[in-house]
This record gives C-alpha cells, structure tokens and sequence, in this order.
C-alpha cells in the first residue's frame, strides 16, 4: 500500500534514467514509489525506502528531486545519485 502524498513526472537530467517516470511520495510506504510508464500502461515499479512518512515530492529546476517528511520536525531531504 502506497498511501500517496504527492506525484510528478520526472522531467531533469541529474537522474536520466528517471525521465518521464512518475515519482510518488509514500506515507504508508516510508519512501519514494517510482512508476516507469509505457504510454498509459505501468511497466515496472520500484520501491525507493526512505525511512520516513513522505508528504510531498517536488523536482528543483536544476533537476533534483526534493521530498517532504511528514513529522513534527518535518524536514526538506535532496536525493542524491551515486555519483554526487
């Protein structure tokens, strides 16, 4: 179970492989939930674990994906590539 709290398109170059999959922030899940798309149809899924209730996803326009935790001490995290 998802329990969805945010989506994009992902549309940046710092995670190519990414481009045009959707990202979903996960309450239920504690992390990101990526859906790779062949036109309207899911071709795979993949869990990303963050450890923390996501409320939110957003993509920076320099490209990277920022998340919102859903805690009292809520906080803004960067996701990084291996590379960075």
């Amino acid at each position: 179970m998802i329990s969805p709290s945010g989506m994009i398109f992902y549309t940046g170059e710092k995670f190519a492989d990414w481009q045009g999959d959707m990202l979903i922030g996960g309450l239920t899940e504690q992390g990101l939930v990526r859906i790779t798309l062949d036109g309207e149809e899911v071709t795979n899924d993949e869990r990303i674990p963050l450890g923390v209730r996501i409320r939110d996803v957003e993509q920076g326009p320099e490209g990277w994906i920022y998340v919102a935790t859903d805690e009292s001490d809520g906080k803004v995290m960067r996701l990084r590539t291996l590379d960075d």
